[in-house]
């Protein structure tokens, strides 16, 4: 019986071990508004690092820039300000070290 408890401890372990490893994250979907480029409030960095997930999924959108090299400034910022402004906003949390775009 003892052996049986231990073999299934060790199952659960490793189970355990793989989904603390993955971790579950959150999308924030588009953080900025397509149209002026403003950052939205579904990039809120301190109430999702509240949550402790261990990476964000952001759609990284052009908005309303060309491409990410426009130096057009939408909401006083180029695409290149806004997203690290976003990026740097949630890796500041502490927990948060990977993002996934």
């Amino acid at each position: 019986m003892k052996k049986i408890t231990f073999i299934i401890s060790l199952i659960c372990f490793s189970i355990i071990k793989t989904f603390s490893q993955t971790g579950i994250g959150l999308d924030c979907n588009q953080p900025i508004d397509p149209a002026t480029g403003a950052i939205q409030a579904n990039a809120t960095f301190a109430v999702v690092g509240t949550t402790c997930v261990p990476w964000v999924r952001l759609n990284f959108i052009l908005g309303p820039w060309s491409s990410p090299s426009d130096q057009t400034l939408h909401s006083g910022k180029t695409w290149k300000q806004t997203y690290d402004e976003i990026v740097n906003g949630f890796t500041n949390q502490g927990g948060m070290n990977t993002l996934i775009a």
